[in-house]
């Protein structure tokens, strides 16, 4: 019974209003269309990364794309987290519709790895023991070994290299 009605449909409705003079009546009819709410997706590169190392979140499912913190747009966003970071992606539609997503991203401290020789001098034919300490898990390049020490016999002047890493 009057002028005016607030409405919030689910779905695209159609509303019928009846009107009278107290002798006549006339009827009006309009239609609320009702569009969803985007359905949006993140696809990190990674989940966890190491200090000084970047991620990226793909977005899919909506037009426009706002991450918080950080205030970047656009549907392929670069991170870089310093400490365990959780994002809000707001993803919008043309039609002025949002969603969210949320995605963490956590950060590892990278190690501090070190390599000692039992000596640095050897004369053919002696071996040397190479210790790795720092990390959990080691490589060892030439040598190919995994272990955090392992013994060889240089044949020539070589520099070994340790990659060592935590678990991440």
């Amino acid at each position: 019974n009057t002028n005016s009605i607030t409405v919030s449909p689910f779905s695209t409705s159609v509303y019928t209003v009846l009107g009278a003079n107290g002798i006549c009546n006339a009827t009006a009819s309009t239609q609320v269309i009702v569009y969803s709410n985007p359905s949006i997706s993140v696809v990190p590169s990674a989940t966890n990364i190491c200090s000084g190392q970047t991620a990226s979140l793909l977005c899919n499912g909506a037009s426009n794309y706002t991450l918080l913190p950080g205030s970047l747009t656009g549907s392929l966003l670069i991170v870089n987290p310093t400490v365990l970071t959780q994002y809000s992606i707001t993803g919008s539609s043309s039609f002025g519709c949002i969603s969210m997503a949320i995605q963490q991203i956590s950060v590892s401290a990278v190690p501090s790895v070190s390599a000692a020789a039992s000596t640095s001098v050897v004369c053919p034919t002696k071996s040397v023991q190479l210790v790795a300490s720092g990390a959990t898990t080691y490589f060892w390049s030439p040598g190919f070994s995994t272990s955090a020490s392992f013994t060889t016999i240089p044949t020539n002047n070589v520099t070994y290299t340790l990659t060592g890493q935590t678990g991440i």
